[in-house]
């Protein structure tokens, strides 16, 4: 019996109306050029490695922990989830930040 009402309520998924981004995905919003250093290294790790700001609850849960200077929080989660959705690249990031991290990544 849940098999079929989860069969039911899948089948009904594709007919619901698709409801657009809310950032047109030639132009993403533009990225603040400094901040937190450990915004820049959670958003450096969303674009490496596989998928770590994938949950919103994750998203959230990372920008809690942060104090930002140029970002409020909408933002910073907002910018984390197109990170980790390859919306963003490394050339995207502040100069400042991507070379202090390929310098930590040579070091270890």
């Amino acid at each position: 019996m849940f098999r079929r009402s989860f069969l039911a309520a899948l089948s009904t998924v594709s007919a619901l109306p698709v409801i657009p981004d809310q950032f047109d995905p030639a132009h993403p919003p533009n990225l603040p050029p400094e901040g937190s250093l450990m915004f820049w290294f959670h958003f450096s790790s969303a674009i490496d490695r596989d998928r770590p700001m994938s949950t919103d609850r994750a998203r959230r849960m990372t920008v809690d922990e942060l104090d930002l200077d140029t970002l409020d929080d909408e933002e910073a989660v907002q910018l984390l989830e197109l990170a980790n959705d390859g919306v963003y690249g490394k050339h995207d990031m502040p100069e400042q930040w991507l070379g202090v991290f390929d310098e930590l990544r040579r070091d270890f």
